[in-house]
This record gives C-alpha cells, structure tokens and sequence, in this order.
C-alpha cells in the first residue's frame, strides 16, 4: 500500500518518504545478514573442531604405540615425554585460540 503511493503520487514527500523506507529496509537487511554470517561462521569453527578431534587423538594413539614398540627404555622414555609435551602444546596452543 504505501508502496504503491510513493509510485503513483509525485512530489518531494513521495521521494523522502521512498529513500527513508529504502535506507530502512537497507539497514535491516544488512544487519540480518551480517549476523546470520557471523552466526555461520561460528557453526563451521566449532565443526571444524569437532571433526580434527579425531585425527588428534588417532596421531597421539599412533604415537603412543610407536613409543611402545621401542626396545631401548631410555629411547622409550624420552618418546613418552617427546609426546606427553606436544600434547601439553596442543592443549596450550587450544586454550590461547580460545581466550582470543
């Protein structure tokens, strides 16, 4: 309705009043879509996470079993604290990411 007499009617008031709904209906439209993005972009960071979870703890499992496999006790040793500091890495490096 209002459409139609801002087409219909001439004059400045019909001009104004077309550029106010304009601009409104910009600033809205806007608005919904920066936050639907920013919404979206937060799911795929979490699902990001979510998927490399795995990977992580298959790498340290892997790890782990290598470790287990040496002969040496010393070598054994030193491959237990090699991975028990990268995952104190990983963790340090998650926790850092997180308070960003």
């Amino acid at each position: 309705m209002g459409g139609a007499f801002i087409l219909n009617d001439t004059g400045t008031d019909n001009v104004a009043a077309g550029a106010a709904i304009s601009a409104i209906g910009g600033g809205i439209s806007a608005y919904i879509t920066k936050t639907f993005l920013d919404v979206h972009k937060l799911s795929l960071t979490q699902l990001n996470k979510y998927f490399k979870q795995p990977v992580i703890n298959d790498n340290i499992l892997m790890a782990q079993r290598l470790a287990d496999e040496v002969d040496d006790i010393e070598v054994r040793k030193e491959s237990y604290k090699s991975i028990i500091s990268s995952i104190t890495g990983l963790i340090d490096a998650n926790n850092n990411e997180k308070s960003s």
